[in-house]
């Protein structure tokens, strides 16, 4: 037990919040009531096993990345002289049952109802309708938008630049802003000194605090709408992207921050391609708010 808090106390500082408390969590929860008082050169497969076996079915992808984080620990103390032999939770452990898991897919909202979904919204007047208009607009995810804050906007740019350590990939990311976004920002104005969607709760301190996950599902069931997730709204627009738009496969890509094409080539690729973007994220904006009858059409060069 002691190996992991020393280890997490040294690399806390560098990892994301979330990230950080997840990682000792699933530790404190799943490995230390079963093998946390034990020295750790005693820990051997079985005892990964032990901790991993009723997780490994009922909730796998919790197991793994539990799995992942006992390895860490083991290597950590292999390399401080505390651990000798092959690290028991590195590898496949052949004993935990196999089986194939369907990917999950967050629920979409149809392309083609996206119009009349955003007419819906716009006439909500709380700060998680703006915010959920504003998601959809920069194909953001909930946390990004959520902890947006005004110094991350350049108005005159007409740009969201949003820090590497609030990315999931980790990699600082430009958001070009079109005119209906820029027009959401607008009507949030003045709520909060930092940030953008601020919650109704204040701390104790009577400062705004960070809009929980669960305001955008409360949303939905105001307006009484099921079937659709706020994450979904990015498959929403890659599907309108590759349907109807025929957008470049890498500007719907990038505009999404995912990362394209091995290591290598994106290491000699500097371009994050912002002004293809930017006209890409216009229409998308045009579309979505009803602004233009007719869906428009990117031409592949």
């Amino acid at each position: 037990m002691w190996m992991a808090r020393q280890l997490y106390a040294k690399e806390e500082p560098t990892w994301a919040k979330s990230h950080s408390k997840r990682w000792l969590s699933s530790l404190e929860a799943y490995a230390f009531p079963k093998i946390g008082n034990r020295p750790i050169e005693d820990i051997r497969r079985p005892d990964v096993v032990e901790v991993l076996e009723p997780l490994w079915r009922s909730r796998h992808e919790t197991a793994r990345k539990l799995k992942v984080r006992m390895a860490q620990v083991i290597d950590y103390a292999t390399d401080r002289g505390q651990y000798h032999d092959a690290n028991p939770a590195r590898g496949t452990i052949r004993s935990l049952e196999t089986f194939h898991r369907e990917p999950l897919h967050m629920a979409a909202l149809p392309w083609r109802d996206l119009p009349n979904f955003m007419a819906q919204l716009s006439e909500r007047e709380s700060v998680s309708a703006r915010a959920l208009e504003f998601a959809i607009l920069t194909c953001a995810r909930s946390g990004e938008i959520r902890g947006a804050a005004w110094e991350e906007i350049d108005d005159k740019a007409g740009v969201w630049t949003v820090s590497a350590e609030r990315m999931k990939a980790r990699r600082a990311h430009r958001v070009p802003l079109s005119k209906a976004a820029l027009a959401v920002l607008a009507k949030v104005r003045g709520l909060d000194a930092h940030l953008i969607f601020p919650s109704v709760q204040r701390d104790k301190d009577g400062n705004a605090k960070i809009m929980s996950d669960m305001a955008f599902k409360a949303l939905y069931g105001r307006m009484k709408v099921e079937g659709i997730t706020t994450h979904g709204f990015r498959s929403t627009f890659r599907d309108w992207c590759s349907e109807s738009a025929r957008a470049d496969f890498e500007i719907a890509e990038a505009a999404l921050a995912h990362s394209v094409g091995t290591t290598v080539a994106r290491a000699y690729s500097r371009s994050d391609l912002f002004e293809r973007r930017r006209v890409l994220m216009e229409a998308w904006a045009r579309y979505a708010t009803g602004g233009s009858g007719e869906v428009v059409v990117l031409a592949r060069a």
